[in-house]
């Protein structure tokens, strides 16, 4: 019996190798639940049930992983700006809507070209948004976005993409090459 279960291990472990592991458990819930229905063992049908669980188990990680790495993009803001303008004073240049927030544009008072963008801020009082995310219905990411006035809304981008967007349309003054760095 324990030889049995060491070539099902093994068979098992080939499968995900070969194909990944979301259509090796999706194989498992498939061939349980058809062999359940044509003979009527119960371990078949749990089988079946575990390929399911696991399925979904599967895509809930990979769906949080996802939100995760795209709540983690980052760029340059008012604490760069003092970094990189040796004796530059930094300046608030433009406030604009973008997506319904609110963002501002930021360059120096020597040289008014906005140089970076910091946001997303609330529409109605113009404060700091807090951003809660998680996985909503096992695979779909929700981001909502407060604030102490009481503003709240949902939104299918992090606020770190929609700060990307901005930068990309507001602040490209510089090519790559020429953007400056710290040090």
């Amino acid at each position: 019996m324990i030889e049995i279960f060491k070539t099902l291990h093994m068979q098992f472990q080939r499968a995900i190798l070969a194909t990944g592991t979301i259509p090796a458990l999706g194989t498992l819930f498939i061939v349980g639940i058809l062999v359940y229905i044509s003979k009527g063992t119960i371990i078949y049908l749990t089988l079946g049930i575990f390929g399911l669980l696991a399925t979904i188990e599967v895509y809930y990680r990979h769906g949080k992983a996802v939100l995760e790495a795209r709540s983690n993009i980052r760029g340059p803001d008012m604490i760069y700006l003092e970094l990189t303008g040796k004796g530059l004073k930094p300046k608030k240049l433009k406030e604009f809507e973008y997506q319904g927030f609110i963002f501002r544009t930021h360059g120096f008072e020597e040289m008014e070209v906005a140089v970076t963008a910091t946001g997303p801020y609330c529409p109605r009082c113009k404060g700091q948004l807090a951003e809660r995310r998680r996985i909503q219905y096992l695979f779909f990411p929700e981001i909502t976005f407060r604030c102490i006035c009481g503003f709240c809304t949902t939104s299918d981008r992090t606020g770190g993409e929609m700060l990307k967007d901005v930068r990309n349309m507001v602040c490209n003054v510089f090519d790559e090459k020429e953007k400056p760095h710290i040090g």
